[in-house]
């Protein structure tokens, strides 16, 4: 079963920086990427290690597309970053925080069941059935998210949080415990990390409909509280992805752009959603 890409959007949070968020799908895989935010100095050439990151492992997962168990797939694509990595790197990591990685999610699509496998925050809402089910970054930690940033802001606003050296130091610290059992398991260069792929199996006997996000995008239903899941799998079946990411934008720029009313570590995410069904 392949799933069709019915609309498809993917956004920089900043236009005068790249979007580190991608997406791809290949046979009956479909998946999002999201490189997450480079805290110093690049490793690699390009104007981000994290976009370098997310577009090397789209690149696996399409040459690599066709292999048929999941965790096998997942090590493949982290063999490969690793020796990416090594063969274009221009500096020597000299702490862990500085490795790019990134969240990736993925739908493959059987005859009777939709596998679902994550590592970091990405979101998938998909209606089987006519029921609606979730996988992916949980209301939970998005909760845990908002309340880390709040603790480090102190009120310093959304718009100047990176800049800020504490609430620097504070994600470095943070970054560190990545892909070691401290902190959370992403897509990245260590291979234990197929170890630890979150994965959820939904029976199916008949078409899916569904939206795959980056969590930029999924801000609309878990950060800003603007759609219940449901209902934003629907507006973006009836209103389009452009229009959400103009409301998402919207809340960022005009409602709340200091973070005051919904914390976070910088004003704008980069967005990336996908609109799809499989029959």
């Amino acid at each position: 079963m392949h799933p069709e890409i019915i609309d498809a959007l993917s956004v920089a949070g900043d236009r005068a920086k790249i979007n580190d968020d991608c997406f791809g799908s290949a046979g009956n895989r479909l998946w999002v990427l999201d490189g997450a935010t480079g805290l110093g100095a690049s490793l690699l050439p390009g104007k981000s290690d994290a976009a370098w990151l997310s577009r090397t492992a789209n690149r696996l997962l399409h040459a690599h597309h066709a292999i048929r168990e999941t965790d096998q797939l997942v090590g493949v694509v982290i063999e490969g970053l690793v020796a990416a990595f090594a063969a274009e790197r221009i500096a020597q990591p000299e702490a862990r925080w500085q490795l790019p990685c990134a969240a990736l999610l993925m739908l493959t699509f059987g005859v009777d069941t939709v596998e679902a496998v994550w590592l970091g925050d990405c979101r998938a809402v998909l209606e089987i059935g006519g029921s609606i089910v979730t996988c992916g970054e949980t209301p939970e930690g998005e909760a845990q998210e908002r309340a880390y940033a709040a603790a480090l802001g102190q009120g310093a606003g959304a718009s100047v949080m990176l800049r800020s050296q504490a609430v620097i130091a504070s994600l470095r610290e943070s970054r560190d415990a990545f892909n070691t059992g401290r902190g959370r398991w992403v897509l990245g260069l260590e291979p234990k990390a197929t170890e630890h792929l979150q994965k959820q199996r939904f029976p199916r006997s008949g078409p899916v409909r569904g939206l795959a996000m980056s969590d930029g995008f999924s801000a609309l239903e878990l950060k800003y509280q603007r759609y219940a899941a449901g209902a934003l799998l629907q507006a973006a079946g009836q209103k389009g992805l452009a229009a959400l990411a103009m409301e998402l934008r919207h809340i960022e720029d005009r409602d709340d752009p200091d973070g005051v009313q919904f914390p976070r570590f910088k004003r704008s995410d980069d967005a990336t959603a996908v609109l799809f069904c499989a029959d």
